[in-house]
């Protein structure tokens, strides 16, 4: 089971798409982590998009994630 990340939501525009995009990357770079693993780090990528207004120019980068989060 996996809840929201809690965040100052703003705009949620693109954040399916962010989820979708982050989940597709986390998988393409590390195929042998548990599914979970890409689960929060999408579900994490699309709530920081949440944040910002628009949809393309609101996607984090994969830093800002890390600086965030962590992991």
């Amino acid at each position: 089971r996996l809840g929201a990340q809690a965040v100052a939501v703003r705009d949620t525009t693109g954040a399916g798409d962010a989820f979708c995009g982050a989940l597709a990357a986390s998988l393409a770079l590390d195929r042998r982590a548990a599914f979970g693993h890409h689960l929060r780090f999408a579900n994490r990528f699309a709530a920081l998009s949440a944040e910002r207004p628009g949809a393309a120019v609101a996607m984090p980068k994969r830093g800002e994630l890390l600086d965030r989060f962590g992991d």
